[in-house]
């Protein structure tokens, strides 16, 4: 192989390194809360907060006695 041919498979593999390496993530953040449905009742949710993206919310069924997720 010629130093040319060599020099363009090295910069071929430094460039695939690169563009491979994982994204870095934000720090999520989850704990639960009860939201209210009603003026009774009020409803489970687990809350997740990613950086600076918009909280994302899995609830439950509205209730009457409410029970926030665990942390």
């Amino acid at each position: 192989m010629t130093r040319f041919k060599l020099l363009l498979v090295a910069a071929a593999v430094l460039m695939t390194t690169v563009a491979v390496r994982p994204a870095k993530s934000d720090v999520c953040i989850a704990y639960g809360i009860c939201r209210t449905c009603t003026s009774t009742t009020s409803q489970p949710c687990r809350v997740t907060r990613c950086g600076t993206n918009p909280a994302h919310y899995s609830c439950g069924s509205c209730t009457t006695n409410c029970t926030p997720p665990p942390d």
